[in-house]
């Protein structure tokens, strides 16, 4: 995968040739490049619940496990003892 610096270079060659400071806007289009396409959080709308940062991701597998701990799952009763398949 090509770094924010390349992929600016390339794409937005064309407007830093003709920029009057082509080095302060190669940095703007940089940014910009970073903003759109280096962030997880527009590509991830609709599809994730969090995005989880890694300085956050023990904190958030303990407290899933907290919850989860004493969690009992209710099933549904059975109508009687006998199996369906039972008088075949």
């Amino acid at each position: 995968m090509m770094g924010a610096e390349g992929a600016a270079n390339i794409v937005f060659r064309k407007e830093i040739e003709k920029a009057s400071d082509p080095e302060k806007k190669r940095q703007e289009k940089i940014q910009e490049y970073r903003n759109q396409f280096s962030n997880p959080t527009p590509r991830a709308a609709g599809y994730v619940n969090y995005i989880i940062r890694p300085d956050e991701t023990r904190k958030m597998i303990g407290r899933a496990f907290e919850m989860l701990w004493n969690k009992q799952e209710e099933r549904p009763r059975r109508s009687t003892g006998r199996s369906p398949l039972g008088s075949l």
